[in-house]
């Protein structure tokens, strides 16, 4: 069944990949100006439909920069927010007027470190420096799309069990963009690798047919707490065997998320939910009533996307009183990707 939808949504997906053809064609020959800004700025995004890992690699970048001793702002979109135009991120925003992913970098990040978000991206670059003339780099979080602006350094994300090249058009695939935009990519990471060893050169050759760009390789690392979404109580990874866990997720793919757990705890019940979904009281009342109806030693745990767009709402001060925990994420390379990393990025931040 499956097979015969995607063979009926191909005439669509033919005309999108005509469409975002001709849209860079017009960006590539001049016929639509992208803004070069005059600061140093470093895109992370990706070809693929989400589910890259753009958040974490913003922050890993982020932090790197500052660890550098760089004046370092981070601008985002806003996905999913309930507003529109240029704010600042603060620890006490709400996801519905800033977005989930903003909000998440700004908890995750120290404080030096500044965030906001603008659907414009040009729009966002210009207040960021009138406000803050001291900025030294600005990473646009999921701007590779945005072809109104060019961003000096693009770091292209695509997982590793999604690669762009193996993808087609939306909606028949989750491709958003051409594969030959990958030419665009300054740096490309392989996303999500798995632990055990898988074959680097293959992915690296057939990667090369679409960018000369340097290949560096990502994976995920699971924190060895959960938090508490409202305080600052945790339980070790290890000790979640003693526990049956209800989960709920609202993002792209939950998968990786939901196999790690099932190997730390009793999963009793996954609520799935859309990706940026709203959480109402509804919602949290379904899962409230599936936790009280479980055995005793139960916990609540989603992850740290979906906890920030609970925090600071006072609609939902009753969840402070039930075990609502979230499991971080963030990632990590092998000693020789990180240090090139660093190299390539330092290299582009500190030439004049």
């Amino acid at each position: 069944m499956i097979k015969l939808i995607k063979l009926i949504l191909l005439p669509i997906s033919f005309i999108y990949g005509q469409i975002v053809w001709l849209r860079n064609l017009l960006y590539n020959f001049g016929f639509f100006k992208s803004y070069i800004p005059n600061i140093k700025t470093i895109c992370i995004g990706n070809l693929n439909l989400g589910g890259t890992g753009k958040t974490p690699h913003t922050e890993f970048i982020s932090n790197l920069l500052y660890n550098q001793g760089f004046k370092t702002s981070v601008l985002s979109r806003g996905y999913g927010r309930k507003t529109k135009g240029f704010y600042e991120v603060s620890e006490n925003s709400k996801a519905a007027i800033v977005g989930d992913e903003p909000l998440q970098i700004r908890l995750n990040l120290p404080k030096s470190i500044l965030n906001f978000v603008c659907e414009n991206r040009k729009i966002g670059i210009y207040e960021i420096l009138k406000k803050h003339s001291e900025t030294e780099v600005i990473v646009l979080d999921d701007a590779l799309q945005h072809r109104s602006i060019k961003p000096g350094f693009n770091i292209v994300l695509s997982e590793y069990y999604n690669l762009f090249f193996n993808d087609y058009y939306l909606p028949t695939g989750q491709l958003r963009d051409s594969k030959s935009s990958a030419k665009r990519a300054d740096l490309l990471i392989v996303t999500k690798c798995p632990e055990t060893n898988f074959d680097k050169q293959l992915i690296k050759n057939n990667l090369r047919k679409y960018t000369n760009a340097e290949v560096i390789f990502s994976q995920i690392k699971y924190s060895e707490t959960i938090q508490h979404f409202n305080s600052n109580e945790v339980i070790q990874i290890n000790d979640l065997k003693d526990y049956k866990s209800i989960i709920f997720t609202g993002i792209s793919n939950s998968t990786p998320f939901v196999n790690f757990l099932e190997t730390k705890t009793n999963i009793l019940k996954h609520l799935k939910f859309k990706d940026h979904h709203s959480y109402s009281i509804k919602d949290l009342k379904k899962i409230i009533e599936i936790y009280k109806e479980s055995n005793e030693n139960s916990i609540i745990i989603t992850t740290q996307k979906d906890a920030v767009r609970l925090k600071n709402n006072a609609e939902f001060e009753f969840l402070k009183k039930i075990p609502l925990f979230y499991l971080p994420i963030e990632i990590t390379f092998g000693q020789n990707d990180e240090l090139l990393l660093k190299k390539i990025v330092s290299a582009y931040v500190r030439k004049d």
